[in-house]
C-alpha cells in the first residue's frame, strides 16, 4: 500500500517535471521500448483496469500526445508509439509507409507490451485510419476494445482542400519520384520538402495554439523523413476505411473535429458518426487539424468521458 502510494507520487512528480514548458519528450516516459524497427513508450500502472493506446497523426510522433499522457497516466496505463518512419522509430522506404502496415505495427506494440487489459484506442489524423484498420483486421483486440476516440478523423480518402493543394504541387511529384527511385538523394532534398510541406500542414492548425506547441509541431514535421512524408501522403489519398466503421457499431466513443479543419473537415466527422451511432460528435470552435496541440483540453474531455464509461 505504502509502496503504491510512493510510486504514484513519484510518477506525478516526474510527469510534472517532464511537462514543464509543454515539453514531454519520449525518452522521459517511464519506459521506452523497441520492438523490431518501432519505438514505443509506456507510462502508468500496468495493473490498471484499462490501457489507453495513442496513435499519432501524419508527420507527428508519440510526443504529440504529451498533454494527454500527463493527464491520464496517474489513472491508467498509457502506451504511445512512434509509427513507422516517425519519431524514434527506424526510417522505412516510402513503399512501406501505408496504413495496413502501420496497423500491424500497433499490433506488434500491444503484443510486445503484454497488454491483457481492455483497451481504449485514441487516434489523430493518420492515426484514425490506422485505428479503424486495426479494429477491422484484429478482432481479438476489437472484442477487448471498450472505447475509441477519433480526433480530426476521416474514414474516406483524404480529399480536403489543404491536402488536395499539397498533392497537386508539381514539386511533390518530383519529390515522390526521388523518394521512390533515388532514396540516396532524399536528404539532399530535405530543405525543399520542409519548405513545401511544412507550411501547408501547419496551416491546417489554427494559429491560436501556444507558441511552444507551434514550435513542437514544426519540429516534429522537420524530423520526419522525406520517404515517410511522401509514402503516407500517397496512402492517405487512396485508403478507404468506410467498411471498418461497421466494426464500431457496439463500441462507445467520441469524434472530435476542429471547426476550421481543412484536412479533415466537419463533414468527414459527420460521415463517421452517421455510420457509428454510438459515438458523440464534438465540433471544436476556432480550431484546425491539430487538436491534440491546439486544444488539448477538448481532447482530454472526450477521453475522460469514454474512460469513465469504460471503468464504472
Amino acid at each position: 500500500m505504502v509502496f503504491a502510494l510512493v510510486t504514484k507520487k513519484f510518477r506525478a512528480w516526474r510527469i510534472a517535471r517532464n511537462t514543464r514548458g509543454q515539453e514531454f519528450k519520449p525518452p522521459q516516459f517511464s519506459q521506452g521500448h523497441r520492438v523490431g524497427k518501432l519505438r514505443y513508450y509506456t507510462e502508468g500502472d500496468e495493473n490498471s483496469q484499462v490501457t489507453l493506446v495513442f496513435v499519432h497523426g501524419y508527420t507527428l510522433a508519440a510526443q504529440a500526445w504529451h498533454v494527454q499522457v500527463a493527464a491520464f497516466a496517474d489513472q491508467v496505463r498509457c502506451i504511445a508509439m512512434d509509427l513507422r518512419g516517425h519519431g524514434k522509430s527506424d526510417p522505412v522506404p516510402a513503399s512501406e509507409c501505408n496504413i495496413p502496415d502501420a496497423a500491424d505495427d500497433v499490433m506488434a506494440v500491444l503484443d510486445d507490451a503484454g497488454v491483457t487489459t481492455p483497451i481504449i484506442l485514441v487516434g489523430h489524423s493518420l492515426g484514425t485510419m490506422v485505428v479503424l484498420n486495426f479494429l477491422r483486421r484484429y478482432p481479438q483486440f476489437r472484442l477487448r476494445c471498450r472505447g475509441v476516440v477519433l480526433v480530426s478523423a476521416s474514414a474516406q480518402p483524404f480529399a480536403s482542400e489543404g491536402m488536395t493543394q499539397l498533392l497537386k504541387l508539381p514539386i511533390v511529384n518530383s519529390l515522390r519520384h526521388v523518394a521512390e527511385e533515388n532514396p540516396e538523394d532524399v536528404q539532399a532534398l530535405r530543405s525543399a520538402v520542409t519548405n513545401v510541406v511544412a507550411p501547408v500542414v501547419t496551416a491546417a492548425a489554427a494559429l491560436a495554439h501556444e507558441e511552444d506547441m507551434r514550435k513542437l509541431h514544426i519540429k516534429l514535421i522537420d524530423d520526419t523523413p522525406l520517404a515517410t512524408i511522401i509514402g503516407f501522403l500517397d496512402d492517405l489519398q487512396e485508403e478507404d476505411e468506410t467498411e471498418s466503421l461497421a466494426q464500431l457499431s457496439s463500441i462507445p466513443g467520441a469524434v472530435l473535429v476542429g471547426a476550421d479543419d481543412i484536412f479533415t473537415p466537419v463533414a468527414s466527422s459527420e460521415y463517421i458518426v452517421q455510420h457509428w451511432p454510438a459515438a458523440r460528435l464534438t465540433v471544436v470552435p476556432s480550431a484546425g487539424h491539430m487538436l491534440p496541440l491546439e486544444n488539448p483540453a477538448a481532447v482530454n474531455t472526450a477521453i475522460s468521458a469514454v474512460l469513465a464509461a469504460a471503468t464504472p
